[in-house]
């Protein structure tokens, strides 16, 4: 090949190399333009990486924009939200980094790493390889939290490198109660020159309430990096204060950060100095005086110190419990030495004085007085006093503290101080070294009012080692413990008994902060505990023994809800045995809360590795947990471990390995066979605030449903063999991620139907699909509901809602989640609805919806019509039956407006229409609570169809529940009532029985009368509705039989008891009493408030008594004080009274006529009812009495008797000595006139005619 050619093939290659390399910038360039690369990279840039992105919009070369980044590794944590960057990438072809826009709504940084101990060096250069640009850059709240704790939020400004000069212009920060803004150049390169100017504005509070005052901040810094001159200025702008009483101060100081003493030389004079202003959470104070670090000699310098504080007070109250303190000293070679010092704090003293002794130094002081009370506010107040001891050399200390209580200083406790109580300490005496990381006290004496320490210790922090011995005596506890533990070594025991629980949790709660841990706990019953070590904490052989006795705790129930009954932990066994890497766990619990009882049997395996970060691992093998409620079924719940499961712990991260699980359920109340469930999980961790967990359980039978809603539920609406299968897999944390489900898998339910002719039957729904699903898509969460059916209807929805990050990094549902969905149905005539029934109803129809969901979690808005036909409501027990009905209604957003409620009563056996049940109306939900206007409209409703109930009603009933209360109203009128009275009561438990196990129910009478009476709180009732019997009310029953007639109005105000006002009245009848059948003259209950105390006026006669003589018996009084007493008209004595209503007649004064009428005379003021009829009533009769012959011959008459009308009485009577009878007949023409007939030895036609005088007494 020529020359030419070759040249001519690569200038070809070259050609299309560099083709090659355009298209490929080309295409790079075109694709960081789209949407959708910079997720891309940053998802490559987090794999394998502790980096984390959530919510990322926008493309390489445009905007960026991310919701949430974190990226985290060992001991350092960094968080950001709301991330925006804007860039101009053509820059980078001039080598320069351009960013137009940067901003994070929030950024914060944890730092857990330890402080190194290699000295900072100054850098020999900060200059770096491109230039940079930022025009604009902003953090809404910057949060730092690691060995200091920095809060900085509004941070603005510009920041650019023009390859020789940082420079950084500060807009805006704010610090507490401060704004700053400022400006700063560092120069790249040595020496690092460094120049800086910031100033600010502060408002300070001025104690008394009144306006703040505005303070004015200047600081300036200038010099090589290494060596800075720095100054600064406060002052304030005048105002109402003097000049005098002004805050100010000015502070000068060389600053070299990279040496031993990073603060050589420095003067600071302040006047009135509020330090919370200036940084968060520094106390309130009012300080005043100067400060001064200046050279001594070499490495040495001298400090001194005079400071008094305007404002002092308790550490716990935002002060600082310091009132003055002057002092001076020095700082020699890391050493500082307090040449003298003396402080008011905690009113009192400390006192003391130190000097430099051959190669070390010596401190001797006193406290005086010093009340802890008044260092922090939850100490007792008791002022201590006694010595105080220092001596050092070459970094070890030696100290000798004697501290004793004195008399307790007067104080008011309230709010938390009453609550936590105080420490009572009474004395400290502690003498020992403390050298770098290590420290020796020998002996330790501390005691209190009721508890003592007392031991001795050796402790170095650093290597994680430690030996001593100590016994702890308190309250209800004792604790000793004796050995030595090291990293490779050790050997010890440790002893724990508590006898009383109860009062060791007040004991712990008077220490702070343990009131909030303890909080809400109420403990009883008794524990011990003892451990054993051998070898040293990397691995040691532990044997461990734990055990508790009738351990009691019951925590606070929640606002305005009832106590629950307390957990007893009946018996708890724990044993540990083996090495600390592998050593044998059991654990064997019972617990009990009233009825129901809780067994847990556990073993496994437990290891560990103790170090700067624990980690902890073992293995489940078995596992037994049983529940027992008899609320939910006779039998126990069981859950089995079917394989062994591992875990481990580290550093807050947990695992735990895949596992399988059998759920048995207890034989439900309807006799069914008991049936299992079978749990299996995938591994479970939680990483980083990160949990990740997906699992099945597969096989949850239908049946199951007995156990939650009765077999009332399965036996009456739903039963079938459906099985369900139900999975999860979530991931919760920093990224949330749920996806859980709940599906049929085989079988089909029976519902309870209607036959054609109107019997209940059960048929096969042909369930073909059954699917509630809930999954989201970052924070939107979305509901999905799917039923299908082929007789049980078809049903369909959705509905989506939004979660929300907290502060604490976690999820809640807010109040004001918007809600978007939509619910369409379509299901049959079915008895399903009968679940929405109270217990013994039956509800059904047919219901067709279509629904839309807007509005917000808290304020729902709901949309559509909601329609039902062939609605029927029925309750045997109650004889109520009502049917053919339907309903018309729509939603509205928060409103229900029913234009249509229409229910007919049941037909009677001729097929006359059984009435109407009309009712509309509209209800609404509001943040104050349900309001509701309804009117209904009753139209002979056959509203109780039962045999001994039959009752038909009309008339119109309204309902308003507003914020004023809840308003019923009502004209109600019987057309038609058959009441039929049993003769015997229902059984009912006697006064002398206690239903106990009713947690919030009183028991006992006592603690009836104690319970709080009812109040008019929340909604008042306003009832008034009357009630009109009608014409046609019919009682029977007992011996009555009579027509009722009246009115009664039903009322009722607030937590009253409802009152009855009116008058029922007797419309004729008859009452048989004691083998009588007497007439009802009149009879009149008539009611002036109480429902169970009305006023009585009842009078009922014997009829057709000879001779014109009226007998009988007059209640009067009020129910609950009745007057019963006999009547008669002629008046008569009681016992001839008796006589006649008794036997109707005037008494002979026989003897067995006497006992007779003394029986019944001892019935009828004892009150018994004497509704037995005896041998007249086996027969028919009315009568059947024996007495003797008032003719003179002496012989016994037998009388027959017999009413077939109120009017009209046939008697028969034979003497038992003759052989002929005699027939009278009874005929009550009128009120005045009656007929007599006789017929046997004689006959006769006897015309009676009665007319009144003297008061109303009949005279015939």
């Amino acid at each position: 090949m020529s020359a030419g050619r070759i040249l001519l093939w690569t200038f070809r290659s070259l050609l299309l190399v560099l083709l090659l390399l355009v298209l490929a910038v080309a295409g790079a360039w075109w694709w960081a333009g789209q949407e959708g690369s910079l997720a891309w990279t940053l998802e490559r840039l987090a794999s394998g990486r502790p980096l984390r992105t959530e919510g990322v919009r926008g493309s390489l070369r445009a905007g960026w924009r991310i919701d949430h980044i974190t990226w985290e590794g060992a001991d350092l944590r960094v968080e950001a939200r709301n991330v925006r960057l804007d860039w101009e990438p053509i820059a980078l072809i001039s080598r320069t980094l351009q960013l137009e826009h940067v901003s994070a709504g929030e950024v914060r940084i944890t730092d857990k790493r330890k402080p190194s101990e290699e000295p900072m060096r100054p850098p020999p250069s900060l200059k770096l390889p491109w230039r940079v640009t930022v025009d604009d850059f902003g953090v809404g709240l910057f949060d730092y939290q690691g060995r200091a704790q920095v809060s900085v939020s509004g941070v603005m400004g510009r920041y650019a490198f023009d390859g020789v000069h940082h420079q950084l212009q500060l807009d805006g920060l704010q610090v507490a109660g401060g704004s700053y803004s400022g400006r700063a150049t560092l120069l790249g390169v040595a020496p690092l020159d460094l120049q800086v100017a910031l100033g600010g504005r502060v408002l300070a509070p001025i104690p008394g309430g009144a306006p703040p005052l505005r303070l004015q901040f200047e600081a300036v810094a200038q010099g090589p990096l290494a060596d800075l001159q720095a100054r600064a200025l406060l002052r304030a702008e005048r105002g109402a204060l003097r000049a005098a009483e002004l805050p100010s101060a000015r502070v000068t100081a060389r600053v070299t950060p990279f040496e031993p003493m990073p603060l050589p030389e420095g003067h600071a004079e302040f006047r009135a100095l509020d330090l919370a202003p200036f940084w968060q959470g520094a106390p309130r104070t009012l300080l005043s005086g100067e400060l001064e670090v200046a050279p001594l000699e070499r490495d040495a310098w001298r400090v001194l110190a005079d400071v008094r504080n305007g404002l002092p007070g308790p550490w716990d109250s935002g002060r600082l419990p310091v009132a003055s303190a002057r002092g001076a000293g020095e700082w020699r070679a890391g050493t500082a030495l307090v040449r003298s010092l003396r402080a008011e704090l905690g009113g009192g003293q400390l006192e003391g004085e130190g000097a430099w002794e051959g190669r070390g130094w010596r401190f001797q002081g006193r406290v005086e007085g010093v009340d802890p009370a008044q260092l922090h506010g939850q100490l007792a107040a008791l002022p201590l006093t006694g010595p105080v001891r220092l001596q050092g050399e070459q970094g070890a200390v030696d100290f000798d503290l004697a501290l004793q209580a004195g008399a307790a200083a007067p104080r008011h406790a309230s709010g938390m101080q009453a609550a936590v109580g105080a420490l009572e300490l009474r004395e400290l005496a502690a003498k020992g070294r403390w050298q770098g990381s290590t420290i020796a006290l020998a002996p330790l004496h501390l005691r209190t009012s009721d508890a003592t320490l007392d031991g001795e210790i050796d402790l170095d922090w650093q290597a994680w080692a430690g030996q001593g011995k100590l016994q702890l005596r308190a309250p209800a506890l004792e604790l000793q413990a004796n050995g030595a533990l090291a990293e490779t070594r050790g050997k010890g025991t440790l002893d724990l008994a508590a006898g009383d629980l109860a009062r060791l949790q007040q004991w712990l709660q008077r220490w702070p902060g343990m009131d909030k841990m303890l909080a809400g706990l109420h403990l009883q019953g008794s524990a011990q505990g003892n451990v054993a070590w051998q070898g040293g904490w990397r691995d040691p052989a532990v044997q461990g023994h734990a055990q508790v006795a009738r351990l009691q705790w019951q925590p606070d129930p929640p606002a305005r809800a009832e106590t629950p009954l307390p957990w007893v932990l009946t018996q708890g066994d724990l044993r540990l045995d083996g090495r600390l890497r592998d050593a044998a766990l059991v654990l064997d619990l019972q617990a009990a809360s009233g009825q129901r009882e809780v067994k847990l049997a556990a073993a496994g395996r437990l290891g560990g590795t103790l170090g700067a970060v624990p980690a902890w691992h073992g293995q489940l093998a078995r596992l037994a947990l049983q529940l027992q409620d008899p609320a939910l079924a006779p039998g126990p719940w069981r859950l089995q471990l079917r394989q062994p499961a591992d875990w481990k712990y580290s550093g807050g991260d947990f695992e735990l390995g895949a596992g399988e699980a059998v759920l048995l359920s207890p034989a439900p109340r309807s006799g069914a066979t008991p049936s299992e469930a079978l749990v299996t999980w995938s591994p479970l961790r939680r990483h980083g605030g990160q949990l990740t967990t997906a699992g099945r359980i597969k096989g949850l039978p239908l049946a199951w449903i007995e156990l939650v809603g009765g077999p009332q539920l399965v036996s009456s609406v739903l039963a079938g063999d459906m099985v369900f299968d139900a999975q999860w897999n979530a991931q919760l944390g920093s990224n949330l991620r749920v996806e859980a489900s709940l599906a049929r898998v085989s079988g089909d339910i029976t519902l309870l139907a209607e036959t054609p002719e109107g019997g209940n039957t059960r048929v096969n729904a042909g369930v073909r699909d059954a699917h509630l699903s809930l999954s989201n898509q970052g924070e939107q969460v979305t509901l999905a509901l799917r039923w299908d059916s082929e007789r049980a209807g078809h049903a369909e929805g959705q509905l989506r809602t939004q979660l929300a990050r907290t502060a604490d990094g976690g999820w809640n549902w807010p109040e004001n989640a918007p809600l978007t969905g939509r619910l369409q149905a379509q299901l049959p005539r079915i008895g399903v609805w009968s679940v929405l029934a109270p217990p013994g109803w039956r509800l059904r129809g047919s219901l067709a919806a279509d629904i839309a969901v807007a509005g917000t979690r808290t304020q729902p808005r709901l949309s559509g019509p909601l329609t039902a036909d062939q609605l029927a409501l029925r309750s045997v027990v109650d004889g109520i039956e009502l049917a053919n009905g339907r309903l018309r209604s729509e939603l509205a957003g928060d409103k229900l407006v029913v234009s249509e409620f229409l229910l007919h009563g049941a037909q009677d056996a001729s097929g006359a229409s059984g009435g109407t049940l009309q009712a509309s109306g509209e209800g609404a939900w509001t943040p104050q609570g349900v309001q509701l206007r309804v009117n209904a409209q009753l139209a002979q409703l056959r509203a109780s169809i039962r045999s001994d109930r039959q009752l038909t009603v009309s008339g119109p009933v309204a309902a308003r529940v507003d914020r004023e209360g809840v308003n019923v109203s009502g004209q109600l009128v019987v057309d038609r009532a058959r009441i039929q009275i049993p003769d015997e009561s229902p059984p009912r438990l006697g006064d002398d029985v206690v239903v106990r196990n009713a947690p919030g129910v009183a028991a006992t009478e006592a603690e009836r009368r104690e319970q709080p009476a009812p109040t008019d709180a929340g909604r008042t009732l306003t009832l008034a509705i009357s009630f009109d019997l009608g014409k046609d009310f019919h009682v029977k029953g007992r011996g009555i039989d009579t027509e009722l007639a009246g009115q009664v109005q039903v009322t009722a105000q607030g937590a009253s008891q409802p009152e009855l006002h009116g008058a029922i009245r007797t419309v004729g009848g008859t009452f048989d009493a004691y083998g009588q059948h007497l007439r009802i003259d009149h009879g009149e209950i008539r009611f002036t408030g109480p429902v169970d105390n009305p006023a009585l006026d009842v009078l009922a006669l014997r009829p057709n008594l000879s001779g014109g003589q009226q007998a009988g018996v007059q209640v009067t009084g009020r129910a609950q004080s009745p007057r019963v007493q006999l009547y008669s008209n002629p008046q008569l004595t009681e016992a001839e009274t008796l006589s006649w209503l008794v036997l109707g007649r005037s008494s002979a004064g026989g003897g067995a006529e006497t006992a007779l009428l003394q029986s019944a005379a001892a019935a009828l003021l004892a009150g018994r009812t004497g509704n037995t009829r005896g041998l007249a009533g086996a027969f028919g009769l009315d009568e059947v009495s024996l007495r003797q012959d008032s003719g003179g011959s002496g012989g016994n008459i037998v009388a027959v008797g017999k009413r077939f009308a109120d009017n009209f009485y046939a008697s028969y009577e034979r003497s038992l000595s003759s052989a002929t009878g005699t027939l009278y007949l009874f005929y009550d023409v009128s009120r005045r006139l009656t007929v007599r007939a006789e017929a046997g030895e004689r006959a006769g036609l006897d015309l009676i005619f009665t007319f009144y005088f003297d008061g109303g007494r009949k005279t015939r």
